[in-house]
């Protein structure tokens, strides 16, 4: 063995003790049939899942960054017309793209990923949500398979008949789904590939043309198309300094009700 052999030896033996040390456990990647699957145990190390948006049409490359995710797909759908997403985007917080139809992803301040259902042009809170992605299609919900799009503001029947697609989902143990297929299939056969995963609530995102799912530096799933918002999951702790700046401002609020309704000021008038 030549002392090169020996020193790469050596460092790849030091990356996976750090990597133990600190308690990752690296994303699983599947090939179920024509689908492809990325699982994180959320449970096991620090992954940080988030939104990425540009405001043009630009390459998945350049949404990826300088620095690639652990993985990566497909986000949002989005208008043709002007690049815009056709729901609500949220990042750190804030509400940057609007837009009211279908089910939401949302991620916690603590990187804990939510699927759940919005209210058709209703209101949503997102207060609790440090990112979020609305106008996605129910496809799993509380382990069963029942996506009814057009109850939840589409009205493109393409959406509901054979694609390419994307999917997230949630297991009952704390494990994220990612899932993408080049093959046209249906809403239903995605939710069906994702509940013999152990999934229980899942989403269809942005798909057809748009379909891709990236991992471990490579791409599962590519397209050519120029695209404008990502759902990504980095291997890094969620609670960095945004995170701290967000419990400053809820002991600040805390603080500022209960001085308001010691003084009165917060009290109505009789």
């Amino acid at each position: 063995m030549t002392k090169e052999t020996r020193v790469k030896r050596w460092f790849a033996l030091l990356t996976l003790t750090s990597a133990a040390a600190l308690g990752l456990s690296a994303p699983e990647i599947r090939s179920v049939g024509s689908f492809q699957v990325v699982v994180f145990d959320m449970t096991k190390g620090d992954y940080a899942p988030r939104v990425v948006l540009d405001e043009r049409l630009v390459s998945v490359r350049e949404l990826l960054g300088p620095e690639p995710p652990a993985a990566a797909i497909t986000g949002t759908f989005f208008a043709w017309e002007n690049g815009r997403p056709v729901g609500e985007v949220v990042i750190d917080g804030d509400v940057v793209a609007d837009g009211a139809r279908g089910s939401a992803i949302g991620v916690d301040w603590y990187g804990r990923v939510h699927i759940f259902d919005t209210e058709v042009r209703g209101w949503q809170d997102w207060f609790p949500y440090r990112y979020g992605l609305r106008a996605g299609v129910r496809i799993v919900r509380e382990g069963v398979v029942d996506p009814k799009p057009w109850t939840q503001g589409f009205r493109d029947r393409s959406i509901w008949g054979s694609a390419a697609r994307t999917a997230v989902g949630t297991t009952p143990g704390g494990k994220l789904v990612m899932m993408a297929t080049r093959s046209s299939v249906t809403l239903s056969t995605l939710g069906r590939q994702m509940t013999a995963l152990g999934v229980t609530n899942a989403v269809a995102l942005d798909g057809g043309g748009s379909t891709m799912l990236y991992a471990k530096d490579r791409y599962l799933i590519s397209t050519s198309r120029r695209l404008n918002n990502l759902f990504i999951v980095e291997e890094k702790s969620p609670l960095d300094d945004k995170f701290r700046a967000h419990l400053q401002r809820l002991a600040r609020n805390q603080t500022d009700g209960v001085a308001n309704g010691v003084s009165g000021t917060g009290a109505a008038n009789p």
